[in-house]
């Protein structure tokens, strides 16, 4: 690191020296410029001397041409008077510029032998210091290396009756070794009953395992068993309810309509009895000779206006084919009027009573005109 601030230092000083000379090649060309300048002189109308002009001329046109002259001259005097003095305003500049140069140059060598002179005391200052810190460390290791000695001696004996105790003790072990052989005897013993004893445990966990799932199935098929009852005898009660009501209302309805029937019958036939004599019908029609007959089967007309051939009662028969038998119960109106093949036609209202349909229950019936009762299963229609 010195040597190579020796060599920066040195390559400066070799800059500050060549920047004088420069400045001095400056000068000289600006002289010798100047100096040519000054022995050129412009001679303004040609090389002809003042007199051989002026000659052949009035004595006022010479004076004023004279006086011409001398002003011209006075003034490139002028002019070369300043130009010298620009000439020595630069030269003082670039002496002032040398010495600037030349003072910095010895003070940035100043400066950098003081850093180098403080760098090195500081490295003399750290190498002091340093020094006396390993004097310090040495005196300490070589106190703890003594003492360590000294624990030494102590460990050393310390080991001595340990390893005499260790003695006592391995033959001791070796005493309870040989009792211990009888005592692991009788614990392996144990051992293999006890692993035994764990197989029939855990056996008699499956089989109460599988009993206790079988018996949860079991009383889990009776609430299912117990709820669907409950739901049976709710349906067979509100479905004998029903029937009941509802022979009761087509026994009404049935007869309601024989006697309006009937009673239209009559009144056509004495309608016709009466146009009979208007017009004076001669013979006897078929209507009046069939009038008879027809009131008297009046009392067998709501057999008569069916299917001969369907062997269903009227009042259980399908009020939209009029052909099978009703199986769709309506819930809540109760209403058993619709077979299971026309339960897809009625929508949401009842067609009796056009109370909104919440439930079909689909039921298998056996009934006679006495009574009814429920033979089957129940399903739930949609």
């Amino acid at each position: 690191m010195a040597g190579s601030k020796k060599g920066k230092s040195s390559n400066k000083k070799r800059e500050d020296k060549s920047k004088p000379k420069e400045s001095n090649s400056k000068l000289s060309s600006h002289q010798e410029s100047s100096s040519t300048a000054e022995n050129v002189v412009p001679a303004e109308g040609g090389d002809e001397p003042i007199e051989e002009v002026m000659w052949g001329k009035s004595p006022d046109a010479k004076t004023e041409e004279l006086a011409m002259r001398l002003e011209m001259k006075v003034k490139e005097l002028e002019a070369q008077v300043e130009e010298k003095k620009k000439r020595r305003e630069l030269l003082s500049e670039l002496l002032k510029q040398q010495k600037i140069e030349i003072g910095s140059a010895h003070i940035n060598s100043m400066l950098k032998m003081r850093l180098r002179s403080r760098e090195m005391s500081d490295a003399l200052d750290f190498l002091e210091r340093r020094t006396s810190d390993l004097e310090v460390q040495n005196q300490r290791l070589r106190a703890e290396l003594s003492a360590c000695k000294v624990n030494g001696i102590e460990l050393e004996r310390k080991l001595k009756a340990g390893i005499k105790k260790e003695k006592g003790m391995i033959n001791q072990i070796e005493a309870l070794e040989g009792m211990n052989d009888s005592v692991k005897n009788e614990i392996h013993e144990m051992i293999e009953m006890n692993l035994q004893l764990d197989k029939q445990l855990h056996v008699t966990k499956e089989a109460s395992n599988e009993l206790e799932v079988r018996v949860k199935q079991k009383l889990k098929e009776l609430e299912e068993a117990k709820d669907l009852l409950k739901e049976e005898k709710r349906l067979l009660r509100i479905a004998t309810e029903t029937r009941e009501e509802m022979v009761a209302t087509l026994q009404q309805e049935i007869e309601a309509e024989r006697k309006q029937v009937e009673h239209e019958w009559i009144t056509l036939y004495h309608e016709f009895s009466i146009l009979e004599e208007t017009y004076g019908f001669q013979g006897e029609s078929s209507f009046s000779s069939s009038s008879s007959s027809s009131h008297d089967g009046l009392k067998t007309f709501p057999d008569r206006i069916w299917d001969d051939d369907c062997d269903i009662p009227i009042h259980r028969r399908c009020i939209m084919c009029l052909k099978r038998e009703t199986g769709i119960l309506f819930i809540p109106c109760g209403h058993l009027v619709i077979c299971i093949e026309c339960r897809e036609r009625i929508a949401n209202e009842c067609p009796c009573c056009k109370e909104n349909i919440q439930e079909k229950v689909h039921l298998f019936l056996k009934a006679s005109f006495q009574g009814m009762w429920l033979s089957g299963c129940i399903g739930f229609g949609g």
